[in-house]
């Protein structure tokens, strides 16, 4: 059985955020966190849930930002890097 993964790195989210002018209105203690958030969660997989509570966090401390949740959970889904495990289903009875 395959089933697909998906990771995201802290290095992408905190470019992102440089590049588009996001997280301008968090202190650095809130955007330490978030990045902290996504590093943790490197060694697992990065689930849709995942990608829009790293969204929702960037768009509450963003000002001035003509992104909406959508653009930047897209954004952050189009950095992950997608590859697929092979894993043996195990039944028990």
């Amino acid at each position: 059985m395959f089933i697909e993964r998906r990771k995201l790195l802290y290095d992408d989210v905190r470019n992102l955020c440089i590049r588009a002018n996001l997280y301008t209105a968090g202190t650095s203690s809130d955007y330490e966190r978030l990045l902290k958030s996504v590093q943790n969660n490197q060694e697992n997989h990065t689930s849709l849930e995942d990608l829009k509570k790293y969204a929702q966090n960037i768009l509450e401390h963003s000002d001035n930002t003509n992104w909406d949740l959508r653009e930047i959970i897209e954004a952050l889904a189009s950095m992950t890097y997608t590859f697929v495990e092979e894993f043996e289903l195990k039944i028990t009875r």
